[in-house]
């Protein structure tokens, strides 16, 4: 297992408990019927859809909706937040590690990306605003004008959702930060790779909310996630 790897663990352990808890007070018969689950898209695309057969092999009568983003009418909801923002009966699963990466081709234009002073002059990658590459860059000791000057320069791109960051990331568009969920599949692949070890944790961590009132289903389905992230 690799250190991301065992240190999204030891974090989410103490949520994932919980979840077998409740699943195992559920108890009864195999259910039958529609179960909604909400996920944000780059978690969902990344690492959940990769992993959905295993839940759909154990539970065959349960019939899945996977909705990307948040939607009220979810029975399980993954959230991706700030802990002050995260609903209060929502579990903490765990706070990402994020770290750059980049298309292998960009990489090697660059000469490698062995250093953090190596990305200075490539365009910068944003979820949403510059605050993870920022907040990245002061706890990895990186230039303190990199991005500041990235951004003057118009060597930056905003992209309101993971999924789309990572395929330009991809594409080679520039150097985006990803994490050990939202980036695996596109690491495995080696359609990105990570050049530098330099990471930082970020700012909102991912959080589970089951519906209240919701029915066995939710609860197997969270225990599903429980399993799976503690496996491969």
């Amino acid at each position: 297992m690799t250190g991301p790897a065992r240190r999204f663990l030891d974090e989410a352990r103490p949520a994932l408990d919980a979840l077998r808890a409740a699943a195992r007070r559920a108890g009864g018969a195999e259910p039958a019927g529609p179960l909604r689950v909400a996920a944000p898209p780059g978690f969902a695309a990344s690492w959940m859809i990769p992993r959905l057969e295993s839940f759909r092999n154990a539970h065959p009568g349960i019939r899945l909706t996977l909705v990307a983003g948040e939607d009220a009418a979810a029975e399980v909801s993954i959230l991706f937040a700030i802990p002050e923002e995260a609903p209060a009966d929502a579990l903490f699963l765990m706070k990402p590690a994020f770290f750059p990466v980049a298309a292998p081709v960009l990489a090697q234009r660059a000469g490698g990306l062995r250093r953090v002073s190596a990305l200075r002059g490539l365009t910068f990658l944003h979820l949403g605003d510059r605050k993870d590459w920022s907040l990245w860059a002061a706890a990895c000791g990186a230039p303190a004008d990199m991005i500041a000057d990235a951004a003057r320069d118009g060597r930056e791109m905003i992209f309101g959702d993971v999924a789309l960051l990572v395929a330009a990331a991809r594409a080679g568009l520039g150097v985006a930060l990803g994490d050990a969920a939202t980036a695996s599949a596109a690491l495995r692949s080696g359609a990105l790779t990570r050049p530098l070890a330099a990471e930082a944790p970020a700012e909102r961590g991912y959080h589970l909310r089951i519906q209240p009132g919701a029915g066995r289903a939710a609860m197997l389905f969270a225990d599903w996630l429980r399993r799976a992230l503690t496996g491969p």
